[in-house]
């Protein structure tokens, strides 16, 4: 069962060292790292990985952790927030093998609930796996020579989502990537997951 819940971001994330399992033939693929709190009014601790994989540890830690941390609710200002970005272009399937849009569907779904703005290391072709569940992954990317921070988690749900509606493939396959003016993009795509 998908259970949607707000991921306590307490700053930027970002970028570790190790490479994720995944290749993007021209990119450099990083793991993120989420800077989260365990408990209401509690410390931070790192989580490497997803945020599916940032939630299942966060719940090992805290079994209340989705009563302690509502779902953000999606509202007016999110919406807008979406907007302050132009696409440049898109396209659908091209290198990127297809994948599940339910499960893209859930990703986008963990992500616009998740407060905070996210942060990317300097590229060009800097990338972070920030979604990934069964075999269905979403990436964001920094194609700018210096960090670039987005206004929302949003922003980047917001470009999965519009890939899963826009290059739909019968009924559930996917996949593609968005590009916009500020030189950062979003990948959709099967990954091993």
């Amino acid at each position: 069962m998908f259970v949607k819940a707000s991921v306590p971001v307490l700053a930027l994330f970002g970028l570790v060292a190790k490479a994720s399992q995944s290749v993007i033939p021209g990119y450099n693929v990083v793991d993120v790292e989420w800077q989260v709190q365990v408990t209401a009014g509690g410390p931070t601790v790192n989580v490497t990985g997803t945020v599916e994989e940032v939630y299942a540890h966060l719940k090992t830690l805290n079994p209340d952790f989705e009563e302690e941390f509502p779902p953000v609710a999606h509202n007016d200002v999110l919406e807008a927030r979406g907007a302050d970005y132009t696409v440049q272009s898109y396209y659908c399937n091209g290198p990127w093998p297809t994948c599940s849009l339910y499960r893209i569907q859930q990703g986008v779904s963990y992500l616009d609930g998740v407060p905070g703005r996210p942060s990317q290391g300097p590229g060009p072709g800097s990338c972070g796996r920030v979604s990934c569940s069964y075999n269905s992954a979403i990436y964001w990317c920094n194609d700018n020579n210096y960090q670039y921070t987005l206004n929302s988690f949003y922003d980047i749900a917001s470009g999965a989502n519009f890939i899963g509606q826009s290059c739909l493939t019968g009924t559930d396959s996917t996949s593609g990537q968005i590009f916009y003016t500020d030189n950062w993009n979003v990948i959709v795509r099967a990954d091993s997951c």
